[in-house]
């Protein structure tokens, strides 16, 4: 699944590149800002498009977080609890896709966010379940505080907010491989 992922990313990034290189002078700057990921722009018709999906894919996702938890203990145990194994993973796995291109559609790909959210989520509300409305609240909290931080910390130039979530998410990816690696959990 791993290397589906990295050569679709591959595949996805030559279109991306090829698009950059057709396009117009006048455009490669905006195309640069949101390829970094930015909410620099946005308005409040953009608001409304993520909130009416966010309402339809919201009550989904929590509907579905009991039976995620249960999946996390594997597939036999899933499946001795009556839950359909496939049809839950492709549920997930669809609304996940979802809600990561209406995230990428609104702002651009923002980097770590998804990878630091969830942890942080897990430490601050302590659980061991999936934990989705944390983890939502704190990724939504991440982005935030970086963009305040991009239009904030060096003004008048206005930093887009993926360069921020990048320069805290890559430190702490090397923490956590570091301390999984010390754990033996890697």
């Amino acid at each position: 699944m791993v290397l589906i992922g990295i050569g679709m990313g591959f595949l996805v990034r030559a279109g991306v590149e090829y698009l950059v290189i057709r396009s117009e002078v006048t455009e490669l700057a905006r195309v640069a800002v949101w390829l970094t990921g930015s909410l620099s722009g946005r308005t409040w018709e953009n608001v409304a498009i993520v909130a009416l999906s966010l309402a339809v894919l919201g009550p989904l996702t929590v509907a579905l977080e009991d039976r995620l938890n249960v999946l996390s203990l594997g597939d036999d145990v899933a499946v001795a609890l009556g839950i359909s194994v496939n049809r839950l993973k492709l549920a997930l796995v669809s609304i996940g896709v979802a809600l990561a291109a209406l995230a990428v559609a609104g702002a651009g790909p923002i980097s770590f966010v998804a990878l630091m959210a969830g942890p942080i989520a897990r430490r601050l509300v302590r659980t061991s379940g999936a934990g989705l409305v944390p983890a939502a609240l704190v990724g939504a909290l991440l982005v935030v505080a970086a963009d305040l931080a991009g239009r904030r910390l060096l003004a008048p130039v206005e930093l887009p907010v993926g360069v921020f979530t990048a320069m805290l998410g890559a430190p702490y990816l090397l923490w956590l491989l570091v301390r999984q690696t010390r754990v033996g959990d890697l």
